[in-house]
């Protein structure tokens, strides 16, 4: 890609007609991007979504609730839709998506800890970093999520503590 346009220290600006270039991008990158609509319905999602929540082979996610999409415990538990649990109102994803769709502010690099559903049956903790974003298209407003699996981070994090208070508690003795 060494040209005139890469050349000029611009921005992804000048690929503006390019869509083919920018769903690449989407697609190969490592986190999970999710477009919603105001009611929280999945209207687009690139290919770390699948490796990410590991959706039922065949199983179509489009228009389909945000946590129903993503296994959301809750929702599969409660066998309700996302919205209607009785966690839906400390959801944090689902609270930072209506900030930034309410308020046009984007929410940066927020946490949950939550376990999900994959393949249909297995659940599993999951720990999760995501930031969200009002997006315009064509006269629509659309919330932006970018996902990010931070599970074995987190793990190895708390692993590590835990045996620092071990070492405390066992110096103290």
């Amino acid at each position: 890609m060494k040209d005139n346009l890469s050349q000029n220290n611009q921005s992804f600006g000048y690929l503006h007609n390019s869509s083919e270039f920018l769903n690449l991008i989407i697609n190969e990158i490592t986190s999970c991007v999710i477009l919603l609509d105001r009611e929280m319905n999945l209207h687009a999602f690139n290919e770390p979504f699948k490796a990410l929540f590991s959706p039922e082979v065949n199983e179509s996610m489009l228009y389909r609730k945000c946590g129903n999409g993503i296994g959301c415990s809750y929702a599969v538990e409660e066998n309700k839709e996302c919205g209607q649990t009785s966690e839906c109102n400390t959801c944090s994803i689902r609270e930072s998506a209506l900030i930034s769709y309410m308020n046009n502010t984007p929410i940066y690099k927020d946490l949950l800890s939550r376990d999900f559903y994959i393949n249909g049956n297995k659940k599993i903790k999951k720990h999760l970093q995501f930031s969200t974003r009002l997006f315009y298209y064509k006269m629509d407003k659309y919330i932006v999520i970018i996902l990010n699996d931070i599970t074995d981070l987190t793990t190895q994090q708390i692993l590590i503590k835990e045996q620092a208070g071990l070492i405390i508690e066992m110096s103290k003795n």
